[in-house]
């Protein structure tokens, strides 16, 4: 079924529950079940027939991942991973980047991902280290090679970050705005409000790079794994 419905281009949630019948989904944001529910308002299903369980992503256990050597003299290399956009609040982290080179702070950051070379146009990329459109298997390389990952999110409408989720899968520090996590995914890293100014967000970046206590995560990572995860999914249908 999902090959033919990928083949006509078919991917609508109302539209595969329609010609389907589906009434089980799995969702891993509480927010998902808001947005389901109005896209099958007008469907062919009956909503008191729906089944929905809300499980953990499953996290891949990429700790064993292979660093890229990156071409700084900073002491200290940040990094941001994904479409450089507004919305991603790219020019938020850039100016705050700037602002710790101009206080003394030895700092480069790192962007890898989608229409860097367009976005960075506009904006002063001295102390900016720009990758595009790396490989998946290479974009795992460059996030495991910086000591901090800034992903933020000016507005969600409830959907998650891949990259986050890889992040956590490294093992790797990161900052990210409150709106892209669910709480179980609390403890890996730092949240922060998406109405952070500049020079708040420059001041939590240094204090995490000079954190000697940064949070070791690797053993909680089994709780998310895929085989974990299957388990959960499991229970929750029988």
């Amino acid at each position: 079924v999902f090959e033919t419905l990928n083949k006509n281009n078919i991917y609508g949630i109302r539209i595969i529950a329609d010609l389907t019948g589906v009434e089980n989904f799995i969702l891993y944001r509480e927010y998902g079940k808001e947005l389901l529910l109005i896209d099958l308002e007008n469907s062919f299903i009956d909503a008191s027939k729906l089944n929905i369980k809300v499980v953990p992503m499953p996290i891949q256990d990429l700790t064993n991942t292979p660093k890229t050597e990156l071409k700084s003299d900073k002491k200290y290399i940040i990094g941001s991973f994904g479409i450089a956009h507004a919305i991603k609040q790219t020019d938020k982290i850039i100016d705050a980047v700037n602002l710790l080179n101009k206080e003394g702070k030895s700092v480069d950051l790192l962007l890898a991902g989608y229409s860097l070379n367009k976005y960075l146009k506009a904006y002063d990329t001295t102390n900016v280290i720009a990758i595009e459109n790396p490989s998946i298997l290479d974009l795992h390389k460059l996030m495991n090679s910086v000591d901090l990952a800034v992903q933020l999110r000016a507005i969600s409408n409830g959907e998650g970050s891949g990259c986050i989720f890889e992040l956590i899968g490294l093992n790797k520090p990161f900052i990210a705005t409150d709106n892209l996590l669910e709480p179980h995914y609390a403890d890996f890293c730092t949240s922060v409000p998406s109405e952070i100014t500049v020079a708040e967000l420059a001041e939590l970046i240094w204090t995490q790079l000079t954190n000697e206590n940064t949070k070791n995560n690797a053993a909680t990572l089994n709780q998310f794994s895929f085989e974990a995860t299957a388990k959960n999914i499991m229970g929750e249908i029988q």
